[in-house]
């Protein structure tokens, strides 16, 4: 394994592994926040799982427009400068919410942080598929995955046990301190990636979502992504307070349990994206679908920490193969003219699933209990499977006429 890894990772270039290198240390810092924000939340403002969710459901929805904008943003100004803004303001914006002591407060500063860490994403898988040819894009999101996930491996664990203190106030800073620090690695070693030639065409039609919008396949993608996002955010959002309150699981074994999440993906990623590199990518996306629905649906029946370890396995498994797959999916799809659009749309996934899931969930957990949740994310994750599949044919068409180019460089 470790082998394929040092072959397959050679020709990678200088700036990727940048990126990669500040993603580790960014996503340490943000793995010390948010697997408690839920908890932070309730126990610091004591209100009920819906106004929570709904809180949650606001601040996910302020995120969704600079998505759009950041899709824009990075094709117009260049992918560095967003990611440079991007971090500084959201290192800011998560030392306000561990400061802020009242409800208005709170939300006000969770909403900076949701626009200002929108900007980030669009622009960094941009910049991804502007450096990496077709066939190593999988591989490339796959790295950025592990890297990140390594840093929440170390990340929960850490909070765990500061939480068991009843001090929050460290986690924001570590959070905030981790962002600064890779504003700093950014603004030294990143170069500006943007390709000449989607330099001209966006300053030709800057402001146009039209294109990508006439793209049926990758419309039809983004709806079914959406409807997976409802499933996947709940890790975050209604599991937590559900294994505390109904299944009696503290803090800090949550913390591990995310931890073995992390773990899963530093380890195995390599080796699963070398296998499902064998199988379309539609084909791959809709069997990660299916184990997220599983794994989550089987958290119904998990009486203790053990076998919620068991439902960790089988999601964490949908994540490793949906989560690369999908994104270079995504890239495979976009012109270079359009990639940084391209990939804010595809944000927008993750903006309405995050705004909504958090809500409905804490809806469902408030008015009907929170066993309740589980078999609709089992139901979700069938259909988004099959939808999957269903896309398969018209997905090859598609992908068949942009992956013979290669990205395009300054």
């Amino acid at each position: 394994m470790f082998g394929y890894k040092r072959n397959a990772t050679a020709k990678l270039p200088k700036p990727f592994w940048v990126l990669a290198g500040g993603s580790l240390i960014n996503a340490t810092g943000a793995g010390l926040v948010f697997p408690f924000m839920t908890l932070y939340l309730r126990q610091k403002l004591g209100i009920p799982m819906t106004v929570v969710g709904m809180l949650l459901m606001l601040n996910g929805a302020v995120g969704l427009a600079p998505l759009m904008v950041g899709g824009w943003l990075a094709d117009r100004l260049g992918r560095r400068k967003l990611i440079l803004f991007s971090l500084f303001s959201w290192g800011l914006a998560t030392m306000g919410i561990g400061l802020a002591d009242r409800l208005e407060a709170v939300a006000v500063a969770l909403a900076i942080e949701s626009l200002m860490g929108s900007l980030f994403d669009p622009a960094a898988n941009a910049m991804v598929a502007d450096i990496i040819p077709v066939e190593q894009r999988a591989e490339a999101y796959g790295i950025l995955r592990v890297v990140r996930n390594l840093g929440i491996v170390i990340g929960p664990a850490i909070g765990g046990l500061v939480v068991g203190t009843g001090t929050y106030l460290y986690l924001f800073s570590g959070s905030a301190l981790s962002a600064l620090l890779f504003f700093l690695i950014a603004l030294f070693g990143l170069p500006e990636t943007l390709p000449i030639k989607a330099e001209l065409v966006s300053e030709e039609a800057p402001a146009s979502y039209r294109m990508a919008l006439r793209d049926r396949t990758f419309v039809a993608f983004c709806l079914v992504a959406t409807l997976l996002s409802l499933v996947i955010v709940q890790l975050t959002t209604t599991l937590p307070v559900f294994l505390k309150d109904e299944r009696f699981i503290p803090e800090s074994r949550w913390g591990l349990l995310m931890s073995l999440n992390a773990a899963m993906v530093v380890l195995l990623q390599f080796p699963l994206t070398r296998l499902t590199e064998r199988f379309s990518r539609t084909r791959m996306m809709a069997l990660g679908a299916l184990l997220y629905g599983l794994g989550y649906g089987a958290v119904a029946l998990a009486p203790g920490v053990v076998a919620v370890a068991g439902c960790v396995v089988v999601f964490t498994l949908g994540e490793m193969i949906y989560m690369p797959t999908s994104t270079a999916f995504v890239a495979d799809l976009a012109p270079a003219a359009m990639r940084g659009r391209y990939m804010g749309l595809a944000s927008l996934v993750w903006g309405i699933g995050y705004s909504t899931g958090p809500f409905l969930g804490g809806l469902v957990m408030d008015r009907l209990g929170g066993m309740f949740i589980w078999p609709l994310c089992l139901l979700l994750g069938l259909v988004s499977g099959g939808a999957f599949l269903f896309l398969r044919q018209h997905a090859q068409r598609a992908t068949r006429e942009t992956s013979a180019a290669a990205p395009e460089t300054p």
